[in-house]
């Protein structure tokens, strides 16, 4: 969407709030924003596409902005004979944008026969007018955010401060503050910005109770602050509420496995890869940490070997796999490209950091001594 470098972060938000809101639609799975995202700004054949993401239906279209009015054509293409089903142009005001990628996912529902029945079920469309300017500083700090780095993270968080100054009561900036504090949490070891994450996930909370990233992000923040019950309550209904999200999928999966109950996680996980073909690397290492857990070593080789090795999780694994494969060989290979990239990698310290995520007893001593097999240091 969008010829316009300086207007991607526009298409860009605007994609993906159609994708997560078609998402919601239980009858119909819909591919993640990443491997969507794989096709921006190039010419693709559609049937090639659906083939690629086994999709059976394609959207594409553009965006333009001049100065407050944007002009939205969408259009709806089943990828099996690359008949256009649907289409149509929108001219709003950009305050407007949230409000009308409602409208075209509700179109987009009632055109696809699977989805008529729900869509009938959930006309309520929003009319509601909001700060063009604070639409822009969502859609402005969504694209940095998305890059899923600390830096990254750290610099969406003005733009989302600035929309919540201006737009107390719009949910979606109060909620991508809550996300952006959370991975600056995350990524930048920082345990500090859970509460202010917390703090704002509450609030977004209070302004739309059903909405399935907000139980993520409160699914999220008590999983990272040790509180697993609330953690898993926040999982269900997440999943209750968007079954189909990739991104719930995959964390809920990891959740389960840390908690030794990596058999149920499985398939969650193995979803999520469906759903996602052309994911972020940490989708294939949480897979990996699936596989290994449920006792499936020689499904992890598999999905690891050849891919992401300049990554420790993912040498890690494939060291840990290989052991309980009884394939020393290999697992000391993968052990010794470890420490190359890790010179200061011990068998100490990763036990003190992995006793913070592995919460069934036992998990940690075995993962350990299977470590220590492939001759890693003390």
């Amino acid at each position: 969407m969008s010829g316009n470098p300086e207007q991607e972060y526009i298409s860009d938000g605007i994609t993906e709030n159609i994708i997560t809101s078609l998402a919601r639609f239980k009858s119909l799975p819909v591919i993640a924003r990443n491997s969507s995202f794989a096709y921006k700004g190039k010419a693709v054949n559609v049937k090639e596409v659906g083939r690629e993401l086994g999709a059976q239906y394609v959207v594409e279209g553009s965006v333009q902005r001049s100065g407050e009015n944007i002009r939205i054509t969408v259009q709806l293409i089943d990828a099996r004979s690359g008949k256009h089903l649907w289409a149509q142009s929108y001219d709003r005001r950009f305050g407007e944008l949230f409000a009308v990628t409602d409208e075209i996912t509700q179109a987009i529902a009632g055109a696809v026969p699977e989805l008529v029945s729900e869509a009938a079920q959930n006309r309520a469309i929003r009319t509601d007018l909001e700060s063009p300017q604070a639409v822009d500083y969502v859609l402005r700090g969504l694209y940095h955010m998305n890059k899923f780095t600390l830096k990254s993270s750290q610099a969406s968080i003005p733009w989302f401060e600035k929309a919540v100054e201006l737009e107390p009561g719009m949910e979606r900036a109060v909620r991508f503050l809550g996300w952006a504090n959370w991975q600056v949490g995350q990524l930048g070891r920082k345990p500090e910005r859970f509460k202010e994450a917390l703090r704002h996930a509450k609030l977004a909370g209070e302004l739309d109770p059903n909405n399935s990233s907000i139980r993520w992000l409160l699914a999220s923040i008590y999983f990272s602050t040790g509180q697993l019950e609330r953690a898993g309550a926040e999982f269900a209904r997440a999943l209750e509420l968007n079954p189909n999200s990739s991104r719930i999928l995959n964390h809920y999966a990891v959740y389960l496995t840390l908690l030794g109950r990596a058999r149920e996680a499985v398939p969650l996980a193995e979803k999520s890869l469906r759903l996602n073909p052309i994911p972020p690397f940490w989708f294939y290492r949480n897979l990996g940490v699936v596989y290994y857990w449920g006792g499936q070593y020689a499904d992890a080789v598999r999905l690891l070997t050849g891919r992401l090795q300049e990554k420790p999780s993912v040498l890690r694994l494939l060291t840990a796999s290989h052991v309980k494969l009884n394939d020393m060989d290999e697992a000391k290979k993968y052990a010794q490209k470890l420490v190359v990239l890790v010179p200061k990698f011990s068998l100490k310290a990763h036990a003190k950091a992995v006793n913070k995520l592995f919460r069934e007893p036992g998990m940690v001593e075995d993962w350990i001594a299977t470590l220590r097999k492939a001759g890693l240091p003390e």
